[in-house]
């Protein structure tokens, strides 16, 4: 399992508002594949998730999950697959949504300075002593995560979706190999996928909670690709490295854009990794080009 993807203190009840990015959900594979009732499921699940506690996350009990969605357990066992591809079970026996996750960290954060600003305002009004260090640390938790679900940090662990009932999926020796792209990462990378070092990632390249920091978040990007489109694309290193290539010029992103979307990847176990791969460039084109920035990758 990894780690809860919002804090335990990350609280939004009295927000009634959750953001929707309307273009990643378009372009996701829910949308394009869901039917009626797990499309209003799914979106029913991440409305309740913004006002549990931590924000984000929902009970992985089947039946607390078929009440949350208004729906007998025998109708729910019918969709849940579908509904629960992109939750992933925790450490805490929470499941959480990525995208919902970033959502709400952001609210978090802005409200948490809300908090701080508030406070202070009081100490200053009554003469009282104010100590800055609760909120510190609540906005440093705060940050830490939103920069993992938006690529800029990798994940502890892998993400791992999550099977009907709340249960875990197994991790296959694939998923592992695959991964053993950021554990092994070259410290360069050519742009039409030509490795230029193979140095090992360090033992001082990782943090004191067992972070990975990565120098070279491209060439990380680019070995993975590779790996992916060789493994489930049935494509030979070459010809893998040079569609990824093509991938990445004709929508004018870099790898590392591409970081959220390969994560996600791996952790589907995604069989047609071309569309996959070509349809998240695509998206993070077209946020880019609509200021969006460079996000995780859409609803899939």
């Amino acid at each position: 399992m990894t780690h809860p993807l919002t804090p335990s203190g990350c609280d939004l009840r009295g927000l009634p508002f959750m953001p929707l990015d309307v273009v990643r959900l378009l372009d996701s594979d829910l949308f394009a594949l869901s039917t009626g009732d797990e499309f209003k499921a799914s979106v029913a699940l991440w409305c309740k998730s913004w006002n549990q506690v931590p924000a984000a996350s929902i009970p992985s009990d089947e039946r607390v999950l078929a009440r949350l969605v208004g729906v007998s357990l025998a109708e729910w066992k019918t969709i849940a697959e579908m509904v629960l591809k992109d939750w992933v079970l925790c450490d805490d026996g929470r499941l959480y949504h990525g995208v919902v996750a970033e959502k709400a960290l952001e609210a978090w954060i802005e409200r948490i300075g809300h908090r701080k600003r508030s406070a202070q305002g009081n100490a200053k009004r009554y003469g009282h002593t104010f100590d800055e260090a609760p909120f510190e640390a609540a906005l440093r938790a705060a940050n830490e995560r939103l920069k993992v679900l938006n690529g800029e940090t990798p994940p502890a662990e892998e993400m791992k979706p999550v099977l009907v009932g709340g249960s875990q999926t197994p991790p296959s020796k694939e998923n592992f190999d695959l991964l053993e792209g950021l554990e092994n990462a070259p410290k360069g990378q050519g742009t039409e996928g030509t490795e230029k070092g193979t140095d090992s990632v360090k033992e001082e390249s990782f943090t004191a909670s067992g972070e990975l920091l990565i120098d070279d978040p491209d060439a990380v990007a680019w070995k993975l690709a590779k790996q992916i489109l060789t493994k489930h694309g049935g494509m030979t290193p070459a010809a893998a490295g040079s569609f990824f290539g093509r991938v990445l010029s004709t929508n004018g992103i870099s790898a590392k854009d591409m970081m959220a979307a390969l994560g996600m990847a791996v952790a589907n176990q995604t069989q047609d990794p071309k569309s996959y791969l070509t349809k998240a460039a695509q998206g993070i084109k077209g946020r880019k080009a609509s200021g969006g920035g460079e996000k995780r990758q859409s609803y899939v």
